[in-house]
């Protein structure tokens, strides 16, 4: 049970240097709280704007208890508050307080409506050079130096007032050369910004998503360390050590982000035309072993992969081995294993959807499946590794993966695979194992470039703002047995 509950009022701290005493308290509203295994995830709305970052609960207090004494004029409703969408607390903070002054620090334009909507429709491009990006991070620096530089300039200016006093013709003269300096430092500061904004508008379109990203996997986005870098990074890490296999076979593959990957528990959208193509895949004549009656001979049909390379095939023993892993070990999802269960949950309970098990459930009573499995086990087995075989054909041909003479063969492995399980096992933690992973230099394996728009788009999904994206079931729907 989440501890702050849709429309409750919260607390958010927000903390930069900008702010006075270096935070900024804003009263904020839980538009959603998510359940199951992202409870503790909050998306907020203040009276302005809607935030699209997922919100911590460690981030948040309750804005309704004693601690806390709201004005009236801060108090609002779920639905009175602007519709203005921005990416983080700090942007929402600035949306609040109005554009934060230069002298306090570096400038950072709020979007307008225009520039937001424009965000929307276009997807952020890849940087041209990873080396360049190095290069612009050193001149942000420079020209964000200019808040240290204020400082010394306005102590210089104090110190020629008291020497004005005692002699003006000397202060005369360091005047002259503290004016000479100030005007050199504004040169180069407003040439490292005309820079930055021409790299901007030239490398992305003006856009600031890159920015509003907080780690390295935008700025790094296909600067995929070599092997040998990346193992020896994580061989320190005991945590994410137990995962390398999966990793390598993740790089090799090219598949999805963990981000990604971890949104698609909330995007389901199979293809209709399984039903009538089923009885033909590998998935439905294992379902069939399994569960037929009086069947003795049939073997399951696992396709090979490289996993046998992981499998001393020395002794009699050891084949026994991996032949009752492949058989009974392998499962049919592949790195979609941590959201089969909601893909279930769409395609076999009108609950959910009043379309899917509608579909699906005439065919299985129309073939008379029910003499093998229960309707929602024959899902479980034949409909749900269809989809996912779609998902991660499509997966890999948007990775650049090129298939030789029998793509489907190639596919089926991958879903087969033991390491390509093991790889969706890092979603388990996501904070945790992301943070390890960027350290270990695998940012572009948390996140990538064209992941920031994708996502985005899955949350107007999620929260109805595009056709379609609401769920048709009925919750008083009796399941399907």
């Amino acid at each position: 049970m989440p501890k702050f509950l849709k429309n409750q009022l919260v607390v958010a701290t927000v903390f930069d240097d900008r702010f006075e005493d270096g935070e900024f308290v804003m009263l904020c509203r839980v538009r959603k709280a998510f359940r199951d295994k992202m409870e503790g995830r909050y998306l907020l709305q203040t009276k302005e704007t809607n935030i699209r970052d997922v919100i911590f609960e460690a981030e948040l207090e309750d804005g309704e208890g004693d601690d806390w004494e709201c004005e009236t004029d801060d108090e609002f409703k779920l639905g009175d508050c602007g519709d203005k969408m921005v990416q983080s607390l700090l942007e929402a903070a600035e949306m609040k307080i109005g554009t934060v002054p230069s002298t306090q620090g570096p400038d950072r334009a709020i979007e307008s409506e225009e520039a937001d909507a424009e965000h929307s429709q276009n997807g952020t491009e890849e940087a041209e050079d990873p080396d360049a990006s190095y290069d612009d991070g050193d001149e942000d620096a420079d020209s964000n130096s200019g808040h240290s530089r204020q400082g010394d300039n306005d102590g210089e200016a104090a110190e020629d007032e008291e020497d004005e006093e005692e002699d003006q013709g000397e202060d005369e003269e360091v005047e002259d050369q503290g004016k000479d300096e100030e005007d050199e430092e504004e040169d180069e500061v407003e040439e490292d910004e005309a820079e930055e904004e021409e790299e901007e508008a030239e490398g992305d379109g003006g856009h600031q998503v890159e920015e509003d990203i907080d780690d390295a996997s935008v700025r790094r986005e296909h600067e995929e360390p070599s092997s040998p870098e990346w193992y020896i990074l994580v061989e320190g890490d005991d945590v994410i050590e137990e995962f390398v296999s999966g990793i390598e076979y993740a790089i090799k593959w090219k598949f999805p982000s963990l981000e990604r990957l971890d949104r698609m528990r909330g995007i389901m959208d199979p293809e209709t035309g399984f039903a009538a193509s089923y009885r033909e895949t590998i998935f439905y004549h294992n379902f069939r072993v399994k569960y037929e009656v009086g069947i003795k001979t049939s073997r399951f049909r696992i396709p090979p992969s490289d996993d046998e390379d992981e499998v001393s095939l020395a002794s009699q023993k050891a084949r026994a081995r991996e032949r009752k892993l492949r058989h009974y070990a392998k499962t049919p999802y592949g790195y979609y294993d941590h959201c089969k269960q909601e893909i279930l949950r769409c395609i076999s309970d009108p609950r959910y959807s009043a379309t899917f098990p509608a579909y699906f459930n005439a065919a299985y009573v129309r073939r008379n499946e029910s003499k093998f499995a229960r309707f929602s086990v024959f899902c479980l087995e034949v409909i749900v590794p269809m989809i996912i075989n779609a998902w991660t054909y499509n997966d890999l041909c948007r990775g650049g993966v090129e298939f030789g003479e029998n793509p489907a063969r190639e596919v089926e492995s991958i879903v087969y695979s033991r390491r390509a399980k093991l790889f969706c096992g890092l979603l388990s933690n996501p904070a945790d194992f992301n943070r390890r992973l960027t350290k270990a230099g695998l940012a572009a394996l948390v996140r990538r470039p064209e992941d920031v728009e994708w996502l985005r788009k899955m949350e107007d999904v999620e929260e109805g703002r595009v056709a379609g994206g609401k769920a048709d079931g009925n919750p008083r729907a009796a399941r399907y047995k």
